[in-house]
């Protein structure tokens, strides 16, 4: 099943990024802040940016793996338990950029095709 993420691109010292707003693509309420703050995330080669509410910093953490009713593709491949007894999910980094960078391609190649 295809996933339909609204995918965006922005400019990062001179070459096109492109980024998900994660408060979209997990459907959630995102906090109307003046200012977004792009987490810059690379996989292999490519590069693709992270749009999140907030910055909490660098913590420690004990990943654990999801269990299979989880393993759709979701964006998530675990999570941990915060110090607060908070669950945190741990997302998937390669499957984040990957669908970012193959729509942009994507798109770049349906935009030179039809121009």
């Amino acid at each position: 099943m295809a996933m339909l993420w609204p995918i965006y691109e922005g400019i990062l010292q001179g070459e096109v990024l492109p980024f998900v707003r994660l408060s979209q693509l997990f459907n959630i309420r995102s906090a109307k802040n003046a200012r977004e703050n792009i987490v810059v995330v690379q996989y292999g080669e490519n590069k693709s940016g992270l749009v999140v509410d907030t910055l909490h910093g660098e913590l420690q953490a004990v990943i654990k793996p999801l269990a299979p009713i989880f393993k759709v593709n979701n964006g998530f491949t675990g999570s941990t338990i915060l110090g607060s007894g908070d669950i945190g999910f741990i997302l998937d980094i390669p499957q984040l950029i990957d669908f970012a960078c193959s729509t942009e391609l994507r798109n770049s190649h349906i935009t030179k095709t039809e121009g």
